[in-house]
């Protein structure tokens, strides 16, 4: 399907709005009226710094974060 350039542009946008505060929702939607402004709280599981020795092996602790509509956040680190 061959879309004009502007609506492939407005489809994208919607599907990346539904999954930043849209409340967990797989399917796109209308973006709702009002923005969501505020943040997600992301917490650290460790130290925030920390200093290793050569040769010490690093363990990833990980992080939490909670949203004021999506609630527990799943977070990812590489």
């Amino acid at each position: 399907m061959s879309l004009p350039r502007a609506t492939a542009t407005l489809l994208i946008s919607s599907l990346l709005i539904s999954g930043c505060g849209g409340g967990g929702s797989s399917t796109a939607s209308a973006p709702s009226k009002v923005a969501d402004t505020v943040p997600p709280v992301i917490t650290l599981n460790g130290t925030a710094s920390l200093e290793l020795s050569q040769g010490e092996t690093y363990v990833e602790q990980g992080a939490s974060a909670i949203d004021n509509i999506d609630g527990q956040v799943t977070v990812t680190t590489v």
